[in-house]
């Protein structure tokens, strides 16, 4: 036992006891500074130490000495602390605007310093160095500082003759004042001081990042003057020394990374780089082979750096236009997104180029600011556009309905039950066959074999065919009834899902999601029992069993395994995109659109149809030149543009995905045209005002031509006159009541033969005439309103997209787009 006499053991309440050792003064003092910092102390240190001569005289400082060393000067520009520059500004302008103006202009002495002592730069870097700052000064600098002295002057405050702008170097005295200092007339004082110091302290970031390199090869080389060379080894030692001993920093770093957020050191890589050749000529591409050494020169390497191609390259005359990204992004905490592997929202970024068309170099920020130029984390415009003369709609009230139709792939072998078991014959389980079906279903989507991820495609194959069960290679009752039109399908996703792996969720989501998108954009199918509990099973054996307490059919995989199809369009997809129409101003956003599965239309193929509603106060949708041409897109008929909604419910990317858009069919129906030509046997009639259709002199076989250019555009189904009459007879009765005065006893039936112009040939129409007047009981009066139904024969030629509107005239000339009606 130790003799415990000497040790006091407190309770910890007094402040020394609460303190730990680690935290005491002079216990621990890290010193982690860079070797940029250490030679810049030591020049400023060397400032107060007085310089004699070998006469016994006083000669200024050992600074001096120093800074004849084009890595002292740059060493100064490296540990030049901007941050605290600001918060010193800061102060200031609270304080003493006359101060905060002496400060920016001690800040540009500073960088007029490094310049004058890197006129006499020895070193190429030094001289290079020397060359940007001058840049810099004539082009950001000496403007914004012209204008602040010209500011000083007009405030009275004096300059010392050193900081005096006027007596310093030629840079300073550029071009461009006048700008400046019109600028900072109409700025208030406090803002034209804030600009003048951002454009100084940004200039010495500039130049911090200019010099990092350089101050490197500065300081390594051999030609030092001795007691500089001496020093800077002793640093050296220094600095090999504190490695090995100073861990603070390696150690927090350590614990934060690696402790806090999981992450892991990962291995040095070969730095690759986009190598752009200045003088490439010609249309013809020339290969370069793999293991080809390329030599390049650019300013993190101004020595030159050697690159080996690791793939087949080509060099041609070809320039990098634009540079884009585009981010899939997959929250798993979205449900029932991530139960299906959909994404959940897509993200676009624009790379900033050089004017050669390279990348340029930008900071990133640590935790993923952005840079400057660069715009990240937008919502990418996905989607489609398209044109056609069935979008003018100019006038009225429009309903428009637009019919998506999907197809699975080409290379998708499409089989039917019956077809497969007439090729398989009586074999129960046909590996052969199942092996091509299997694989080539795989080769069609290769982001299913990637999301599977048991191995390659050969090694997924077979672990399919070894996960079925007996029975199962002759397509059941169940597959049949889940895909009709390909229960093979319905099969083979089943197998993908029952070989995941647990714990690779997306092994289980993406054969699962492509499953639900084929139930989506289908018909609306009960999924049967079996086939439910299997899969919710799989979800459970590779996501993990569901939490306690949750009710089975609580489960978002059954859930959505038994929702109807009208539930889950409501739900998910009401507000999955939007919709874009083109007007004489640009694009008129669609407020609502109405989405529905492409069976609520009767055609049985996968697909949606999205339908829309525009009123009287609209404005028209007509063609406009210039979006077109961003588009590549003729400009003859109006455009459309569809694209996936930015907050949508549920993004619509991986719902598409598996398919192939076969045709886009688009269905209108307008109330309410006005703008239409009239004409009868006398020649046109203006429809503005009122007129006799059929003349002051109606006779038979007389005409009656009405048409409108908006419709003749579009291949019509069916069109509808309204007509409003004036002066009819008043009693009830109508027609037989007026004219019975007149001694007619027979029933008066007014009514007219439909023909339609197709191909500049009048043909008659199905139904042979249709009445002119509402019918009417003898107690009834005649309306003024009469509403004639024409049915259009599908082989109706409408106008090509083309043809201008100041030719739908009605004449000999004509073609297409006239209703006539024949007493």
């Amino acid at each position: 036992m130790g003799d415990w006499d000497h040790v006091t053991v407190t309770d910890g309440v007094d402040q020394a006891g609460r303190l730990p050792p680690a935290l005491a003064d002079g216990y621990v003092r890290v010193d982690e500074r860079d070797v940029a910092s250490r030679i810049a102390g030591l020049v400023d240190l060397a400032g107060h130490l007085p310089f004699v001569d070998l006469g016994n005289r006083p000669h200024g400082t050992w600074q001096d000495l120093w800074l004849a060393e084009d890595a002292a000067v740059m060493a100064l520009i490296l540990a030049e602390r901007r941050n605290l520059r600001e918060g010193a500004f800061t102060r200031l302008m609270e304080r003493d605007a006359s101060a905060a103006l002496l400060a920016v202009v001690d800040l540009a002495f500073t960088i007029e310093s490094w310049h004058l002592r890197l006129r006499q730069a020895r070193t190429r870097p030094g001289r290079e160095l020397c060359r940007r700052i001058e840049e810099l000064i004539a082009s950001r600098l000496a403007p914004e500082l012209q204008a602040l002295v010209a500011f000083a002057a007009q405030c009275r405050v004096p300059l010392p003759g050193a900081r005096d702008p006027g007596h310093w170097s030629a840079a300073w005295q550029g071009k461009g004042v006048g700008t400046a200092a019109a600028k900072n007339e109409a700025a208030p004082p406090r803002q034209r001081l804030r600009r003048g110091f951002d454009a100084m302290l940004n200039g010495i970031a500039y130049l911090q990042w200019v010099c990092r390199d350089g101050f490197l090869e500065c300081a390594r080389r051999d030609d030092h003057e001795p007691a500089t060379a001496l020093l800077l080894t002793t640093l050296d030692l220094f600095d090999a020394v504190a490695a090995k001993l100073d861990q603070f920093t390696a150690r927090h770093n350590a614990f934060y990374y690696q402790d806090v957020l999981g992450t892991r050191r990962r291995a040095a890589e070969p730095a690759r780089v986009l190598l752009s050749f200045p003088d490439a000529a010609g249309q013809v591409a020339t290969p370069v082979p793999v293991d080809t050494e390329i030599e390049a020169v650019w300013p993190d390497a101004p020595d030159g750096a050697r690159f080996r191609t690791d793939a087949l390259a080509f060099v041609s005359a070809a320039r990098l236009a634009a540079a884009h990204t585009l981010h899939y992004q997959r929250d798993p905490l979205m449900s029932p997104q991530h139960e299906m592997g959909f994404v959940t929202r897509i993200r676009h970024t624009r790379l900033p180029l050089g004017a050669a068309g390279t990348l340029e170099r930008r900071g990133w920020a640590l935790l993923g600011g952005d840079p400057a130029d660069v715009f990240a984390g937008t919502h990418a415009a996905v989607g489609l556009a398209f044109t056609s003369p069935a979008l003018l709609l100019r006038e009225g009230e429009r309903r428009l309905t637009l019919r998506l139709a999907l197809a699975s792939p080409a290379t998708l072998p499409v089989t039917t039950r019956a077809a497969w078991q007439a090729d398989i014959g009586d074999d129960v389980l046909p590996r052969g066959p199942l092996e091509g079906q299997f694989r080539a279903r795989l080769e069609s989507d290769p982001g299913l074999l990637a999301g599977i991820a048991v191995g390659s495609l050969d090694e997924t194959v077979q672990f399919m065919l070894d996960a079925l069960r007996p029975g199962e290679g002759r397509i059941g009752e169940i597959d049949a009834q889940l895909l009709p039109d390909d229960p093979l399908q319905a099969l083979f996703l089943r197998i993908a899902m029952r070989v995941a792996r647990p714990g690779r969720e997306r092994g289980f989501s993406v054969p699962f999601g492509r499953l639900m998108a084929r139930l989506m954009l289908g018909p609306d199918r009960a999924v049967p029992d079996a086939i439910v509990d299997e899969i919710v099973d799989e979800a459970e054996r590779v996501l993990g069993p569901r939490p306690k307490g949750e009710a089975a059919a609580e489960h978002p995989v059954r859930k959505l395994l038994t929702e109807t199809r009208a539930y889950q369009y409501e739900k998910y997809l009401k507000d999955a995109f939007t919709l874009e129409l083109s007007t004489a101003e640009g694009w008129l956003a669609v407020p609502e659109l109405g989405v529905l599965p492409l069976a609520n239309a009767g055609d049985p193929r996968p697909g949606l149809v999205i339908a829309l509603y525009l009123g009287r106060d609209a404005p028209a949708i007509v063609p406009h030149a210039a979006l077109a041409e961003a588009m590549g897109l003729p400009a003859t008929a109006p455009l459309a543009r569809l694209r996936l909604a930015a907050d949508a419910t549920l993004c619509a990317q991986t719902l598409l995905e598996p398919f192939l858009l076969e045709e886009i069919g688009v269905d209108v129906e307008v109330r309410g045209v006005r703008n239409v030509v009239v004409a009868n046997d006398q020649g046109p009639l203006d429809p503005a005002q009122a007129f006799q259709p059929f003349g002051p002199q109606p006779r038979l076989d007389g005409g009656f031509v009405v048409g409108a250019f908006e419709a003749a555009k579009k291949r019509l189904s069916a069109l509808t006159l309204r007509l409003e009459w004036s002066g009819l007879p008043l009693a009830p009765g109508g027609f037989e009541t007026h004219y019975a005065a007149y001694g007619a006893n027979e029933p008066m039936a007014f009514t007219a033969k439909v023909d339609w112009l197709d191909e500049g040939v009048w043909r008659s129409l199905p139904r042979a005439t249709s009445p002119l007047f509402a019918p009417v009981t003898a107690a009834e009066r005649l309306p003024s309103a009469m509403a004639i139904q024409i049915d259009l024969p599908p082989s109706s030629t409408p106008l090509p997209a083309a043809a201008p509107e100041a030719a739908f005239v009605y004449g000999v000339a004509a073609r297409t787009g006239f209703v006539r009606l024949r007493l």
